[in-house]
């Protein structure tokens, strides 16, 4: 939990900060706070599956589990790169659904790698769920750091952030 607080919070404070930046500089934070926001992510989701204490044998495939990574660190820069392009544009939310799926994206490829002495079942209604309240969650935290209304909307991006992981 800590995990995901801090680094949503310091994600988002970094999105701020590519909004704010024009040439290289932009592409540094963009960089630096795609790999942030990827890597709170991909551990916040990794160290609940390591809690995750099951009476069957199970384990992970590294493949999977890396490329989930890459997964996540990947779509959280093009959806920030997308939401920092125009300062009034729809884009800036169209950026935070890329975010939002980019978590759902990294969560079931990550659920792929895991190996468990049995069947895992998806409930079709959850997973449209999940990818529709990611996505919601995403637009939203991109949203409050694109079009603040108050000093403290970057909370409010944060916030949304931790609800779309």
């Amino acid at each position: 939990t800590v995990i995901c607080v801090l680094g949503s919070m310091l994600s988002m404070r970094l999105f701020t900060r590519v909004r704010r930046s024009q040439g290289l500089q932009k592409t540094n934070w963009l960089f630096l706070s795609g790999f942030v926001g990827g890597s709170t992510i991909w551990t916040t989701h990794f160290i609940a599956m390591l809690g995750y204490q099951t009476p069957v044998a199970n384990g992970y495939e590294p493949t999977l589990t890396l490329l989930s990574l890459f997964a996540a660190v990947a779509t959280t820069m093009i959806g920030f790169a997308i939401a920092s392009i125009a300062q009034k544009s729809a884009l800036i939310e169209a950026g935070g659904v890329i975010v939002g799926l980019g978590i759902a994206v990294m969560h079931y490829v990550g659920i792929a790698g895991y190996e468990v002495e049995g069947r895992l079942e998806w409930q079709a209604s959850y997973v449209v769920a999940s990818l529709v309240l990611a996505g919601l969650f995403g637009a939203v935290a991109t949203n409050r750091v694109g079009r603040p209304i108050t000093r403290f909307c970057r909370h409010g991006a944060a916030l949304s952030l931790i609800l779309a992981i």
